[in-house]
């Protein structure tokens, strides 16, 4: 009964992380978000993605294509809430929230037959405080949902090693399938770890003819994805990516390709600065804990010999790196986001296994508590008091406050000419759909330089916020961001102005 109350308040602590200002926190949507929300929107209303095509099995963006579950999963809830940076993001958040439970499902399975109390109970409230999924849990991250899938199919799959039941396998193959049409990781990490998991347990798995039809079932259906990555018209992203180290060399390709793999797990990636990009990481701290690390190491050595079918968890943790070790940048935190897994449940063993042991039980606690909140604390603070003002342009703050601004401000406009890049323009495409203007007469006009068009009595302009103001342009709005600074003026051109510069 205990147990039930604590998990209940992990999964509601995980809620409130996630779900806390989601909307808006970060301000500014990245530009895969209004993608990912008007594709979903247009797929609502007219059962088309953004180019008109019907229903498709991949959508077109940026020279990519994105993978279809989250996009369609999406659906239902831009009906429900419309369309707005919450509800983009919602389905992530939630697979963060579920994921949590998750950890305790599976962690719980790999257990049952142990004498290590707590340890579900403690990797259900790492996973709910980790930085790594509360951070990728607050965008709409495609990766994130491949993540809580993968859980549950890594649950499912550990209860059929443990029952042989059939039901069980099938349920968690279909998980899986359905991994590798939501992130293209899950294309790489998941059928070499089904090929693993079916040699290893070959005398488990031919004992059934039915789980044998289960797995050439999954194969059929994952043909496709695998290869379309790689072969098909999904395959631009993974060309413009894939870095096999240096070519030049005999062993060039090879040794690089560890070097980077080995890189997922240094201490600088983990414990202290995390991920390079700062739109995967807060950067004053790894993507754990450091407290995490002797707890982590502890785990990862003993839980081996003292669980059953532990060897999934450990496959998860030699696999999970290599869609990060063979692209570029490394370390990647998104392409390796799977490790969480192990590395959380490790850390969950460690910290149960060590306090088994301890004497003085009450001490112990109270000092682990104290640094545990800390720690959470520390994060917390990082995030949402520093992260969103420090890092607004790498969220494209600026573009998503002037494409909602202008939609809701001009809809009935003539022109806008924008200084601006045309990829840009799913930003004013998301906020006109999330206004309804369909039907606006707006004609938006993309240029380095607004001035390099040929501008015309009553154009809207918005020029960038570190430019001077022409004299010819009245009613300017100064559109600032988190961090204070100006990311455009947005104003009405009158040519019979006089022409002066604003300094």
């Amino acid at each position: 009964m205990k147990s039930k109350i604590f998990i209940i308040a992990v999964i509601f602590l995980s809620a409130i992380l996630r779900l806390y200002h989601l909307g808006d926190l970060p301000r500014g949507m990245y530009i895969d978000e209004p993608s990912i929300g008007f594709n979903a929107y247009s797929v609502l209303t007219t059962a088309r993605d953004e180019h008109g095509e019907i229903l498709p099995y991949s959508f077109q963006a940026f020279g990519e294509y994105k993978l279809p579950v989250y996009i369609y999963s999406s659906v239902p809830i831009i009906a429900v809430f419309g369309l707005n940076p919450f509800s983009v993001r919602l389905l992530s958040a939630l697979a963060g929230i579920a994921a949590t439970y998750g950890v305790y499902l599976l962690t719980n399975q790999l257990i049952s037959k142990n004498q290590i109390k707590y340890t579900s109970e403690i990797a259900a409230l790492l996973f709910a405080v980790s930085p790594w999924s509360i951070h990728f849990s607050r965008a709409a991250y495609e990766a994130n949902l491949a993540l809580a899938i993968i859980i549950f199919a890594s649950y499912f799959l550990i209860k059929y090693l443990n029952s042989s039941q059939t039901k069980n396998l099938v349920i968690s193959l279909i998980l899986f399938f359905f991994s590798i049409y939501t992130y293209n990781a899950s294309r790489i990490v998941v059928p070499l770890l089904l090929f693993t998991v079916a040699v290893i347990y070959r005398k488990i798995i031919i004992k059934n003819k039915k789980n044998i039809v289960s797995f050439i079932f999954f194969l059929l259906l994952s043909v496709p994805a695998v290869f379309g990555s790689s072969l098909g018209t999904e395959s631009s992203r993974l060309k413009e990516v894939v870095e096999l180290g240096n070519k030049q060399y005999f062993l060039g390709p090879f040794l690089g390709t560890l070097q980077k793999y080995l890189t997922q797990f240094s201490s600088d990636f983990l414990f202290f600065s995390g991920d390079v990009l700062a739109r995967h990481s807060v950067r004053e701290m790894g993507e754990l804990y450091l407290f995490q690390l002797p707890f982590l190491l502890l785990g990862a050595l003993i839980m081996y010999k003292k669980t059953v079918n532990s060897k999934l968890i450990y496959l998860l943790l030699l696999l999970a790196p290599i869609p990060a070790a063979i692209a570029s940048p490394v370390p990647h935190a998104l392409r390796s986001i799977f490790l969480l897994i192990p590395l959380t449940i490790f850390t969950a063993y460690g910290i149960a296994f060590l306090y088994q042991k301890l004497p003085l039980k009450r001490l112990s606690f109270s000092l682990f508590s104290l640094i545990f909140l800390f720690s959470v604390y520390s994060y917390l603070h990082v995030y949402y008091i520093h992260y969103s003002v420090r890092n607004s342009w790498d969220w494209k703050e600026q573009e998503t406050v002037l494409a909602d601004y202008l939609t809701s401000n001009y809809p009935q406009a003539k022109r806008v000419i924008l200084e601006d890049q045309p990829i840009n323009a799913i930003y004013i495409k998301f906020f006109s759909a999330s206004k309804k203007l369909s039907d606006s007469p707006t004609q938006y006009i993309y240029s380095a330089n607004a001035q390099d068009v040929e501008l015309q009595d009553g154009d809207i302009v918005a020029i960038s916020g570190w430019k001077g103001t022409p004299g010819e342009l009245k009613d300017v709005k100064e559109l600032k961001m988190l961090n204070n600074s100006v990311g455009y003026k947005v104003g009405v051109w009158r040519i019979n102005s006089e022409y002066s510069i604003n300094q």
